[in-house]
């Protein structure tokens, strides 16, 4: 395993799932308890935004250039752009709608 800064890790995972390939990292945190435990290994897809939907678990770039791993919970289209409210399964409120160019990638294991 490499492991890296989040700056260069953002970097690279931006750039390895535009370029179609998917990424496998090292979760950290408790935000998506019981689905995703600290040390858990994620395989993230590529995906393009139209594609997603409510319930699915996506790598995302936050207005603060975070990355975090959590649910979908509401989507929304407005004038042709679609964005989404993401949640962590153990947190008590959302984080916020997330437009969906910065979603990098869906969880698919």
């Amino acid at each position: 395993m490499v492991y890296c800064s989040l700056a260069d890790f953002g970097c690279l995972a931006e750039s390895v799932l535009q370029a179609g390939v998917s990424l496998q990292f090292q979760a950290h945190g408790s935000s998506m308890i019981p689905t995703i435990r600290d040390g858990d290994t994620l395989l993230i897809a590529p995906i393009q935004a139209h594609e997603l939907r409510v319930g699915q678990i996506v790598l995302c770039q936050t207005e603060n250039n975070r990355y975090i791993v959590h649910r979908i919970v509401r989507r929304r289209r407005q004038q042709g752009d679609v964005s989404f409210l993401l949640k962590g399964d153990q947190c008590r409120s959302a984080d916020g709608w997330v437009d969906g160019s910065r979603i990098l990638g869906q969880a698919v294991q």
